[in-house]
């Protein structure tokens, strides 16, 4: 190709360039003068059922199991008799668990559609060679981490953990103990594998023995679980008392636990500050976080009147103590103010002529949004 053709085509493709650019140039001005048909068109309003073919999972922890009961297996957990199980609503579908020693009262599984108003709970007259009282608890929602906090593991107190696994894959279960000096370093990386399907029971009297006070942590993989402790109290060889502890879901600065009862023959003396119980009311408190702080007990009665019961100090994730000598008349509950997140628990009894026994109730599910409401105090 001469150079004379090279400058040619060079020129050719330099005029064409321009003609481009010129075209484009006089499209975008027309564009921006020249009013367009335009199409007006209401948005589509569509409603979603988020909750279609979800249902809502509770579980019942089953029969209360007795720890010693075979003296050939003192730390295997032995179920006693079944306990009742009431239901508010209607359960779609109704299962139970098998566990390792069988026996009458298996955990049971109930399901029902999320946007269903569903509720249960279960209650059971134990009545042993070495234990008597009532255990009564709410069955529960499985999940990847929850706190119990209850108990202890020592003499004459035995504390078993059930972990129940409802779903269809097994769960690696961690478990956490805390005590009243802290967390119990020697089961911090302590594991349970339950099956699906399945429960679990274990003695924490082996995990943590000879604490006055606990409180476990537990966070599950692979599937969520549903966790209780069993608590059953001998004085000597005398049966004193039984309990079911259920769990809470996660620490918050306010905590409201209702229906706290303490009953007695009215029985009472001089105690530290006036009157006391016979048997007193105990409030315990974990900040499991470990930051130093202040827990704030108040009894409430249904008037909305508040008594101030007391301040916890609170330490090094230790579980911290008040122990209430004289539990107001008429109050049935009592809220827990704290400048760091807490879990709690509180303790009430009841006695009649040389019976007695106690309850260990659990903060309300809906606490968490307590911070949010103007109390009168």
């Amino acid at each position: 190709m001469s150079e004379q053709s090279r400058i040619l085509r060079g020129s050719v493709r330099a005029i064409v360039g321009l003609l481009v650019v010129g075209v484009s140039a006089t499209a975008i001005v027309l564009l921006g003068s020249v009013t367009l048909p335009a199409v007006n068109r209401e948005p589509l309003a569509l409603a979603v059922d988020t909750t279609h073919n979800t249902d809502r999972t509770l579980v019942c922890a089953g029969s209360f199991s007795e720890l010693g009961a075979d003296p050939s297996r003192p730390g295997v957990a032995i179920p006693t008799s079944a306990p009742a199980v009431t239901v508010a609503g209607a359960a779609s579908e109704t299962s139970e668990l098998a566990r390792s020693e069988g026996g009458e009262g298996l955990p049971t599984v109930l399901k029902a559609p999320v946007n269903e108003v569903f509720a249960a709970a279960q209650i059971q007259a134990v009545q042993t060679e070495t234990l008597r009282g009532v255990a009564a608890s709410a069955c529960t929602e499985p999940l990847n981490e929850q706190w119990l906090l209850g108990g202890s593991s020592t003499i004459g107190v035995s504390t078993t953990l059930s972990l129940a696994n409802p779903g269809e894959v097994p769960a690696t279960v961690q478990i956490t103990v805390f005590d009243e000096s802290g967390e119990v370093d020697a089961v911090q990386t302590a594991a349970v594998l339950v099956s699906p399907g399945t429960e679990q029971t274990i003695s924490l009297n082996g995990y943590a023995p000879e604490r006055e006070r606990l409180a476990v942590r537990i966070v599950s993989t692979g599937a969520p679980v549903s966790a209780t402790l069993g608590v059953g109290h001998l004085e000597g060889i005398t049966p004193y008392a039984v309990d079911t502890v259920t769990a809470q879901a996660a620490p918050s600065k306010t905590l409201v636990v209702p229906g706290v009862a303490n009953v007695s023959e009215h029985e009472q003396g001089a105690g530290d500050v006036g009157e006391a119980d016979l048997f007193g009311v105990e409030v315990r408190v974990l900040a499991p976080g470990g930051e130093a702080g202040t827990a704030t007990a108040r009894a409430i009665d249904a008037k909305g009147n508040a008594t101030v019961l007391g301040e916890i100090q609170l330490a090094s994730s230790g579980i911290g103590e008040l122990y209430v000598e004289h539990w107001p008349e008429g109050a049935n509950a009592v809220v827990i103010e704290a400048d760091v997140p807490v879990i709690a628990g509180v303790l009430g009894s009841a006695q009649a002529g040389k019976e007695r026994d106690y309850t260990w109730f659990t903060p309300a599910p809906f606490s968490r949004l307590i911070p949010r409401l103007p109390f009168p105090w």
